[in-house]
């Protein structure tokens, strides 16, 4: 049952955060984080993959104290490399929504040494690396997200990363000049 119930939570989060934006968006992402609040506090065996969608949701609500809690209380149930990745994306975009572009580039580039997960990484690095007017840097990391998603077919990308770095690309490709592209 609680497998069923998680699942099905997560396949709603997923969908109201594939879209930019539409009305009603914010209602569903409340809606969200009592849902899954009620049930990491009925399943222990989910709370750290609940915590984590609980502190992204409130992170897209721009709340940002809610988020730095939950994420925090996902932190305490670390037991992998895997889950400390996902901690550290996190964490990075936490520090990005903030302003914190360095911090962010701090977590992604420790999530970037432990994690399979490249193509999200990299394309966080890319918008980091620009927001501190690194634009070689960014560049590079936008165009190698694009080149290892095609080894990622299996990861399930919300955002194709073609999509999610085309528009920085060009961005990119105009700030700088033409012997670095």
């Amino acid at each position: 049952m609680d497998r069923y119930a998680v699942n099905m939570g997560y396949s709603i989060h997923d969908l109201i955060e594939r879209k930019k934006y539409f009305f009603g968006q914010d209602i569903f992402r409340v809606f969200l984080i009592l849902y899954f609040s009620i049930i990491a506090s009925l399943f222990k065996r989910n709370r750290f993959n609940l915590y984590l969608r609980i502190g992204s949701l409130y992170l897209n609500l721009k709340n940002i104290t809610k988020s730095r809690e939950y994420y925090e209380r996902s932190n305490r149930l670390v037991k992998n490399d895997e889950q400390y990745m996902r901690i550290l994306m996190c964490l990075g975009n936490l520090s990005y929504a903030t302003g914190s572009y360095k911090e962010a580039i701090l977590n992604y580039e420790k999530a970037l040494n432990i994690s399979r997960y490249k193509t999200t990484i990299l394309s966080n690095l890319a918008f980091a690396y620009e927001a501190v007017g690194e634009n070689d840097k960014a560049l590079k990391y936008a165009q190698d997200s694009i080149e290892i998603s095609k080894q990622e077919s299996d990861l399930g990308h919300t955002i194709l990363p073609e999509n999610n770095v085309r528009d920085l690309i060009i961005r990119l490709k105009e700030k700088l000049p033409r012997v670095s592209r």
